[in-house]
């Protein structure tokens, strides 16, 4: 594409603009400004409290993902071949080892009812 707008670059710039590509453009760049201006962080109307929201979600998700990821929280040796009645008791929720399973999953739920708020 590059290379087929370089060499013709002469007979591209002579054709007239497609004016439903162009309003198309200003309605998306005036849609962008007012999203910009209407979610910008350090708008007056944007009170402590949704900030503290935004900022407790982020880090109940991020801490959650870091607990999940370093430490063991759910049986290693549960897969997909692997029976419930068999390898976990007939209790799906022996997979979760406790204490790490469970702060992990109750970090992520509340991350998660918080980031919806």
């Amino acid at each position: 594409i590059d290379r087929t707008a370089t060499e013709h670059k002469a007979a591209l710039e002579a054709m007239d603009p497609d004016i439903e590509v162009l309003e198309l453009d200003k309605k998306n760049a005036a849609m962008l400004v007012a999203w910009r201006v209407a979610t910008h962080w350090d708008r007056p109307q944007v009170g402590l409290a949704p900030k503290a929201l935004v900022l407790t979600a982020a880090a109940m998700l991020s801490v959650a993902c870091y607990i999940a990821t370093l430490l063991p929280c759910f049986d290693p040796h549960f897969g997909v071949a692997s029976s419930i009645e068999r390898d976990l008791g007939g209790n799906v929720l022996n997979i979760v080892l406790a204490p790490n399973g469970w702060v992990v999953l109750g970090l992520f739920s509340c991350g998660w009812v918080l980031r919806l708020i």
